[in-house]
């Protein structure tokens, strides 16, 4: 007959230590819930931290965004909407010595500060500012969005279209910096079109800087165009079942392009668009690089095929 061994109990001691463990935890969780409800208001839910704007107003940036917003993107959204968004926005600065709450904010306020404001809130202001005809201010908006453009090709080609009211070739620094990072279509051809623009206005003539600037305009128009068959390349058969086409244009002139590029006078471009030399050379080598090589150019193994990789497309 099979005997069962004793299951061993656990004494006083033990018992009381294991509910002394177990109170010490509760209370500890209990002062952690108390110390949340002082450290995370309730606000923090729901609202980014820095949601108050520096200035005696102390606006919440959660409403002024929203209705700032609302009054750009409404179907009633007129300049009128625009300039009381610009002046919700501009308000959160804080007040110029000497100036009242209700002088005009674009007068009143210390500009200087609008680099400390959210990104969100200055994208918002340079389209309200290009909505309500105000290309001074813009410009300045602008200006204050620097740090942004390297990681956002939109607020860089916004920031472009707003600088090109004041300057031709301030307008190009925006692009070059972004550029620099990464080639776009849309940045290729507000790219192209700014060079053009700068070579008409007589701007890149103060350094002697014509011909670099014709070659870097020859690329960025080329670039474009090859770029641009593939966004007008129908991705599926239309209602009449003709195929799609995917015979690509003829190659570009690569090597033309590239030697006229590789000519370019880098610190005459720097004396003229202001971009510092480092973001110049990087954006000069990507836009080489992404003209690749002509068919002619390429050496071809005898009975082998010449096949395009997707870096070429």
């Amino acid at each position: 007959m099979a005997t069962t061994e004793a299951q061993p109990t656990k004494t006083a001691e033990e018992a009381a230590a294991a509910q002394a463990r177990s109170d010490a935890r509760a209370a500890r969780i209990a002062a952690a819930v108390e110390r949340s409800k002082t450290e995370y208001q309730p606000q923090h839910a729901y609202t980014e931290r820095g949601a108050e704007q520096a200035g005696p107003s102390k606006k919440d940036r959660q409403r002024v965004e929203y209705a700032a917003t609302w009054r750009l993107l409404s179907p009633s959204s007129s300049p009128a909407e625009a300039q009381r968004a610009l002046d919700d926005i501009l308000s959160c600065l804080p007040l110029l010595k000497g100036s009242s709450e209700d002088a005009d904010p674009a007068t009143s306020r210390d500009l200087s500060k609008l680099t400390g404001m959210p990104r969100e809130l200055l994208g918002t202001a340079l389209r309200a500012a290009s909505e309500a005809c105000k290309p001074e201010l813009a410009a300045e908006i602008a200006r204050s969005l620097k740090r942004h453009w390297k990681a956002n090709p939109g607020l860089a080609l916004a920031s472009s279209d707003a600088l090109v009211e004041v300057s031709a070739t301030e307008s190009l620094r925006p692009l070059f910096v972004i550029t620099a990072v990464a080639i776009h279509y849309p940045i290729l051809l507000a790219l192209g079109e700014r060079l053009d623009l700068a070579l008409k206005s007589g701007e890149g003539q103060a350094e002697d800087a014509v011909s670099s600037l014709e070659a870097v305009s020859k690329v960025a128009h080329s670039l474009a165009r090859n770029r641009a068959w593939g966004f007008q390349t129908d991705l599926f058969a239309d209602e009449k079942g003709e195929k799609v086409k995917t015979k690509r244009p003829p190659p570009m002139a690569g090597g033309e392009l590239r030697e006229a590029l590789l000519a370019a006078d880098t610190r005459k471009l720097e004396k003229v668009i202001g971009v510092d030399g480092s973001t110049l050379d990087q954006a000069l080598k990507r836009l080489g690089k992404a003209l690749g090589k002509n068919e002619d150019e390429v050496v071809i193994p005898d009975g082998e095929r010449n096949e395009r990789g997707v870096r070429d497309l």
